[in-house]
């Protein structure tokens, strides 16, 4: 197995091929304990690498976790445990880092400078990148590299040492020249620079290599050169120094490795790149394939486009690319503005400023803007230059200065999206959004410190929920606390959850370090109509917008709406979520809001009319409400069935935000009445309670509030809480009797029966069911009558009234009801003739069930089949339908205990008594928990049963009490089966199964 370090990550076995670590936490164990390859690590500082942030409650544990899963990836025997921690055990040749160092030794230990030069070229050539880069905040990790690179760089010094002494000065100077690019304070590799280029008869460039060191020691470190260059230059200076053998001072022999002129003014090499970020969090992916595309390409302008909205780290991300990539443009990195305050510079003086950066005589550069750009061109060709343009306002500012041949790359950033310089320059785009919380709170450990962090991890991730993740906000954010250390981030916090967030989200003593300048300059470059748009987006507190839901709030027709959006989305302050639908970022959106439209009110009651009317249009096709249903306003499309779905299942989160706004009134209790049976049928529990509860505190004590506590009582029976279901519904009829309201009140007399029926009180629902039924035919509602007998049918049953029940099912189909109905009707009647021993026409109606919409309608049906195979002795299709009706029962407890209660009896049947037993103890504990009484009662009759033969006495104990609890809740099929049991235990003859 080979182990490298020496760049990113790597692991391979013995074949050569990669060995997968992918998790993260685990490529950080196994690079610590490489770096560390000579000594055991303690436990304490695996867990600091591995949980920099916050802790696990046992770390011992957690890192004994992480080692047993990389031993598993890399063999038992690889990772020993030692008295306090880990280490790994690696032979002499397995880890590219032991490699390396083991060349340097043999390098220093001959004085044969042909194998020193040999040795270091194997050890530098295993290095495949700077050292795990991917760990750069892991200090243990980060330290290490930092020590790999140090040993990188006097291996390279003493390679070229060697190569210097053996005349190859000429050869020397380009790589001396990117080195010295790369660590321009750097005096040793200046001063072996020095001496190539005196060597090579370069003197002149040799004292300049040695002025641009003394300048760069100044403007950075505020120093001087030392005294070992200082007399390298004297001897340069005095000629007082040893040419070795191989060396010429003769113009014509050196004019190989003279500089090359391309117009006979010389060119200027210019690196020019502004500094990085020092704490730069997250983007790796993002930076990885932005590097793959800025790469030089033999055969093209490599071109890359930084995208994204005001405060997202365009400029950053750019410039952190930038420096990766500056070895591979060693003919110079330049940087300018294309942005000018809130214009666009014009093309000339940005191409005046490029050709003067390459050197250039300014008193000579044409006027003509084609001819500027051609002279830049030509100055750039054939040369690996890199140009950051920074700020683009206008795809034609980047197609003036794109260079012409190959080898050149060209790095934008813009709050436009440059589709066009896509299009006709293949740029790749790279668009940068809000960073998640992971990548915040390890800013925030960056620049506050790791224990203040952990100290207050939550109010950690409120900030950063606070900043939207923009990056902007985050660091001015952060850099405020820091400033601030004795200010708590959960105060801060405080101080920015109010109405000037904006504000507040600036450098104390910098007002101009804020986010809303950056918002300001974005908003400037629009037009009138587009301002507009965006002002008023600040209206809609929805997740996503569409140009549907825009036209009311402009005023304008679709397609305007849709235009405007479109010139959002291409000026980075609106994103493209989906299909048609745009989000906009939560900073964006309170500043929008501030810009304080005068039409802003006005546009909000448009929106809100606009939810109201097309929620109304949108159910009528499926999920129109059987009681008062909403009608459409005048001008709203209904759309087809499936769209209709489509949409409301696309705007469902909308909704619920436009209800829950405090500006909404009227339209909250309106959203909440339309949206009924869409509730209902999606068993959307959470959002249906709170959309409920809003509407009623919304409405007014009238009919639609009775309506609202009615679907509450719904919610609560299809929970399988009837109890609570009958308290509501008693709000509900409370107010239907008090309006006047007789359809409501016979609905909810009905509601109320099958409640009842559910807690075992079948004669108080049968006769509310009977009420209900009666007033449904006073005033002729035949649909609701129809409901009405389906849920009488259902209480007979429960009564074991089978006949009665067959008469309620065929009267309820009499009536023609639609297909939601007639379908449980239909398993109703199949129930009847089962209990009545028609098996066949069971069958038929029970088939029919199968069709039905809702899972929870389709388990009953197979429970009943299941029943009904189990009547007839097919053991095996009654266990099948038994088992694919439990996989329909999911979130409706009084479906699943319907259906595991057939189970059960089948596989009693089946002489499976253990499984049955398990399956009855599983129905009576959630049937005892919700106040099924019917199936805590089914389920000890058949505890019964399965005792039957193992333990008579509490076989008796069980079925009394099942008879007792039949009989008090009067489920008399259920009563007469418990007393069929008993009397068949006490004469002797074992009683059956069903």
């Amino acid at each position: 197995m080979r182990f490298g370090v020496l760049g990113p990550l790597q692991v391979l076995d013995d074949d050569g091929a990669p060995v997968p670590v992918t998790a993260p936490r685990l490529r950080v164990l196994l690079a610590a304990l490489l770096v560390c390859a000579h000594r055991e690590v303690p436990v304490g500082e695996l867990a600091d690498l591995l949980w920099p942030l916050a802790m696990p409650v046992s770390p011992k544990d957690a890192v004994q976790t992480y080692v047993r899963r990389l031993r598993k990836l890399l063999g038992s025997g690889r990772i020993r445990t030692g008295a306090t921690g880990y280490r790994i055990r690696l032979t002499t040749d397995e880890l590219d880092m032991d490699v390396f160092r083991t060349s340097i030794t043999q390098a220093r230990s001959t004085s044969d400078l042909d194998r020193r030069t040999a040795v270091l070229d194997r050890g530098l050539g295993l290095w495949r990148a700077d050292p795990l880069e991917e760990f750069t905040d892991r200090p243990l990790i980060r330290d290490a590299a930092a020590k790999l690179l140090d040993e990188r760089l006097a291996a390279l010094e003493l390679s070229l040492d060697a190569r210097l002494e053996l005349g190859r000065h000429h050869d020397l100077v380009p790589e001396l020249r990117a080195l010295t690019r790369a660590h321009p304070t750097h005096e040793g590799l200046c001063g072996q620079l020095m001496l190539a280029l005196h060597r090579s008869g370069r003197q002149s460039e040799a004292f300049a290599a040695y002025d641009a060191l003394a300048t760069q020691l100044v403007d950075q470190l505020g120093v001087d050169p030392g005294l070992t260059i200082r007399h390298l230059r004297q001897s340069l200076l005095t000629d007082n120094i040893v040419l070795t053998p191989g060396t010429t001072t003769d113009p014509a022999a050196s004019a190989d490795t003279a500089p090359k002129i391309a117009d006979g003014t010389g060119w200027s090499v210019q690196r020019q790149l502004p500094l990085g970020i020092r704490d730069f969090v997250g983007r790796d992916e993002l930076l990885d394939r932005a590097a793959t595309a800025l790469a030089p390409a033999p055969d093209s302008v490599s071109v890359v486009a930084v995208t994204g909205p005001p405060g997202a780290g365009k400029t950053a991300t750019a410039i952190r690319l930038a420096h990766r990539l500056a070895d591979a443009y060693p003919d110079g990195q330049w940087y300018v503005r294309l942005g000018q305050g809130r214009a666009a510079r014009d093309h000339a003086s940005v191409l005046r400023e490029l050709l003067r950066t390459s050197g250039a005589d300014p008193r000579t550069l044409p006027a003509d803007e084609d001819e500027l750009s051609t002279l830049l061109r030509a100055r750039i060709a054939g040369r690996r230059v890199l140009l950051v343009l920074d700020d683009a306002r206008t795809d034609d500012q980047v197609r003036a200065v794109l260079p012409g041949t190959p080898g050149a790359g060209v790095l934008v950033t813009s709050r436009r999206l440059l589709a066009g310089l896509v299009a006709t320059a293949g740029a790749t785009p790279i668009t940068v959004h809000a960073l998640d919380d992971d990548d915040a709170l390890r800013l925030f450990a960056q620049v506050l410190g790791r224990a203040r962090v952990e100290a207050e991890h939550e109010s950690c991730r409120r900030l950063t929920r606070l900043c939207g993740g923009l990056p902007l906000g985050l660091r001015i954010a952060a850099a405020n606390l820091a400033v601030q250390p004795h200010t708590g981030i959960a105060a801060y916090c405080a101080e920015l959850d109010g109405p000037d967030r904006l504000t507040r989200l600036a450098i104390l003593d910098d007002p101009a370090t804020a986010v809303r300048p950056v918002f300001d300059l974005a908003y400037a470059v629009l037009d009138e109509d587009t301002r507009r748009c965006f002002r008023l987006l600040g209206v809609n507190p929805c997740h996503d917008v569409t140009a549907a839901s825009t036209a009311p709030v402009l005023g304008s027709s679709q397609q305007e709406s849709e235009r405007l959006l479109r010139t959002l989305v291409a000026s980075n302050l609106l994103q493209v979520v989906a299909p048609g639908r745009y989000a906009i970022h939560d900073l964006l959106r309170l500043y929008a809001a501030e810009l304080a439209d005068p039409d802003a009110e006005s546009a909000w009651q448009r929106l809100a009319a606009w939810y109201v009317g097309t929620t109304r249009a949108a159910i009528q096709p499926e999920y129109r409400p059987l009681i008062d249903p909403p009608e459409p306003g005048a001008g709203y499309d209904i759309p087809e069935a499936e769209d209709a779905r489509d949409w409301l299942d696309a705007e469902f989160r909308n909704l619920l935000v436009i209800a829950a706004d405090p500006r909404a009134g009227q339209a909250t209790a309106e959203l909440a009445d339309a949206l009924r049976h869409y509730l209902f049928a999606g068993l959307h529990f959470a959002e249906w309670e709170q959309l409920c509860q809003a509407g009623i505190a919304a409405a007014p004590c009238d009919r639609t509030s009775g309506l609202l506590w009615q679907s509450l009582a719904t919610r609560s029976y299809v929970r399988g809480d009837p109890a609570a279901a009958i308290e509501l519904g008693q709000h509900a009829l409370r107010l239907f009797r008090a309006t006047g309201f007789v359809v409501g009140e016979a609905a909810m007399l009905a509601n109320l029966g099958l409640a009842h029926n559910t807690l075992g009180e079948l004669d108080r629902a049968a006769e509310l069911l009977a009420q209900a039924v009666g007033r449904f035919e006073c005033v002729g509602a035949d649909l609701l009558s129809a409901n009405a007998l389906l849920n009488l049918s259902h209480n007979q049953l429960l009564l074991g009234d089978a006949a009665g029940a067959l008469v309620s099912t065929n009267r309820c189909l009499a009536l023609d009801p639609p297909p939601s109905i007639a379908v449980i009707t239909r398993i109703n009647r199949g129930t009847a003739r089962r209990m009545l021993g028609d098996l066949d026409g069971a069958r038929v109606d029970l088939g029919a069930g199968l069709h039905a919409d809702h899972r929870r309608n389709r388990a009953s049906c197979l429970a009943e089949l299941a029943l009904t195979e189990l009547a007839a002795g097919n053991l095996t299709v009654a266990l099948a339908h038994a088992k694919a009706g439990l996989d329909l029962t999911d979130a409706t407890p009084l479906t699943e205990a319907e259906t595991r209660t057939a189970l059960a009896w089948v596989q009693l049947a089946r002489g499976d008594h253990g499984a049955a037993r398990t399956t009855f103890a599983q129905v009576l504990a959630l049937s005892t928990t919700k106040g099924f009484t019917l199936y805590i009662a089914e389920s000890h009759l058949g505890q019964a049963h399965c005792l039957l033969h193992t333990d008579p006495a509490r076989a008796v104990q069980a079925g009394t009490t099942a008879l007792h609890l039949a009989t008090t809740t009067h489920h008399h099929a259920l009563a007469i089966r418990c007393q069929t049991f008993l009397a068949g235990l006490a004469g002797g003859t074992p009683p059956g199964a069903d």
